[in-house]
């Protein structure tokens, strides 16, 4: 639905996310810190997306998005996560609409994986 974001995020004292927003009937993958404006990048023709989000040791984040299910495109800045409270980092999926309350994301897979 119009003014829907939708995405993959990683929260801490800061933030940054990789997502989809539409507006005015078009999708665009959109790329957002703590602090800083949107970016906005590709339109999002088909129906999927995946999206992916990527932080280490010393606490810095990346994210990249892929419509064709197989190459994977960085986008926006490495972000650097600051300490946050007792809670610690989070990630988490989102979505929500500064517009309206209506629209939803259909999320088929989240995988998790680390380096030993």
């Amino acid at each position: 639905a119009d003014g829907q974001h939708a995405g993959l995020g990683h929260f801490s004292n800061t933030y940054a996310y990789i997502g989809v927003r539409q507006q005015d009937g078009v999708r665009r993958i959109e790329y957002r810190r703590a602090g800083q404006a949107p970016v906005a990048g590709p339109i999002v023709r088909g129906r999927a997306v995946d999206l992916r989000l990527e932080w280490g040791l010393a606490g810095q984040t990346s994210v990249a998005y892929s419509l064709d299910h197989r190459s994977f495109v960085p986008f926006g800045e490495v972000s650097q996560q600051t300490r946050a409270s007792y809670r610690g980092s989070r990630v988490g999926v989102f979505t929500y609409n500064d517009d309206a309350a209506r629209g939803h994301i259909d999320v088929d897979t989240v995988e998790y994986s680390y380096d030993d």
